[in-house]
């Protein structure tokens, strides 16, 4: 398979189409010999390999070690081929663990993503990982499904094995993803708000009674944030600005940083908790927040409810912000969606919020009766046609 000048860029003519390839760039780029046009270098590298008597010539991308990188991989999968050598491919264990050390331990969520994969091998074996195939989606689809998870988690799994094959490239096409159901949007009414704050505010939860202050306070930055649990626990003390009344929040789970105005509400209480602690905002942790509301739920009655959790008032900020006439594009940036999509299924959750569309049309249509009844047509001796003339 060995070619003279693998890896090159063509120089072009855009006149007359004359090209040549040339492994190192030249300096100024001389005037092309057939047309003495100015000719150009295509934007990427390429490569060639000989496969099967073959020419392979492709595209790689603009820099020239990605091309080398490129060039390497292909000779060994035909080397591989032809001989039918095995490699020594890892584990799922040993897989898992260098793709948290090259890439996941890097995200904020990293260590959930590595241990819900080290879920998935529980399930499924501590196999090769080039020897993963439909049995072992068969077995992990089995075993979800006889512990209740739902399509959403279950896919979860699936998404973290895709990534991890696709890292060391292996196919990964036969990991079919379930269609996933539009989960409960649960939204906090005002009379629950009322009772949650009253409920904090006497001070009986009963397990560590010291917790009610911070659940209070922090029920309260939900509420007017639309931030997530973990972002507000998390959120550092030099992230407040009380000068340009924002709060920044640098690192949550969609990895799109982001500034928040702050209520005057959100501001009183993290000013107190600045003053009380300069190093931590709260001590409770994700773990002790989500123990005491849930027995805050059950004290209302709402045990069954499994959508009545912390999150929802990240669902009630957003609905809120819709039902007062807000821009969905606005709402978006606000809870730092990346996509429109997310933010788009609160819409019909605050029906009331087309309300100014629906007379934006009543304007115009109103606006195109009275054109209708006053203006009509004279005829312009000038230009000899007829033009529209509003009657005074």
């Amino acid at each position: 398979m060995a070619v003279k000048n693998p890896i090159f860029k063509i120089l072009r003519c855009p006149d007359c189409g004359k090209q040549n390839r040339h492994t190192e760039l030249l300096s100024p780029i001389p005037q092309c010999p057939r047309c003495g046009g100015f000719a150009a270098y295509s934007p990427d590298w390429y490569i060639k390999v000989i496969v099967g008597g073959k020419p392979h010539i492709q595209a790689i991308g603009r820099q020239k070690q990605h091309a080398e990188s490129a060039l390497k991989k292909a000779e060994a999968e035909i080397f591989y081929d032809a001989y039918q050598i095995d490699r020594e491919w890892a584990t799922l264990a040993e897989a898992i663990n260098a793709l948290y050390d090259a890439r996941w331990k890097k995200k904020k969520d990293g260590s959930g993503t590595k241990r819900r994969a080290e879920l998935l091998q529980a399930i499924i074996g501590n196999d090769h990982i080039n020897t993963i195939g439909k049995r072992h989606m068969q077995q992990l689809a089995t075993t979800l499904a006889a512990q209740g998870t739902g399509d959403t988690t279950a896919n979860k799994y699936r998404s973290v094995l895709r990534s991890i094959l696709k890292y060391n490239g292996l196919a990964y096409n036969f990991i079919d993803m379930d269609p996933e159901t539009e989960g409960r949007i649960r939204v906090i009414t005002d009379q629950e708000e009322q009772q949650i704050l009253a409920y904090w505010q006497r001070g009986t939860y009963g397990p560590r009674t010291g917790f009610s202050p911070e659940m209070y306070d922090l029920c309260v930055c939900l509420r007017d944030t639309g931030a997530r649990l973990s972002d507000i626990l998390d959120l550092p003390p030099q992230d407040i600005n009380f000068t340009t009344n924002m709060l920044t929040l640098w690192r949550n789970k969609a990895d799109n940083p982001r500034s928040i105005p702050m209520m005057t509400s959100t501001r009183e209480i993290l000013k107190k908790r600045i003053e009380q602690s300069s190093d931590k905002l709260f001590k409770l942790n994700v773990n002790q927040a989500d123990t005491a509301w849930a027995f805050m739920r059950k004290e209302m009655g709402l045990q069954g409810d499994k959508e009545f959790v912390l999150h929802a008032w990240r669902h009630t900020c957003a609905t809120r912000l819709l039902i007062e006439g807000v821009d969905v594009y606005k709402v978006k940036e606000w809870l730092g969606h990346k996509s429109i999509k997310t933010t788009e299924r609160y819409i019909h959750l605050a029906p009331h919020s087309l309300n100014s569309a629906l007379l934006a049309l009543k304007n115009r249509n109103r606006q195109q009766i009275v054109n209708k009844r006053y203006k009509v047509l004279k005829y312009n001796t000038t230009k000899r046609l007829f033009e529209p003339y509003e009657r005074m």
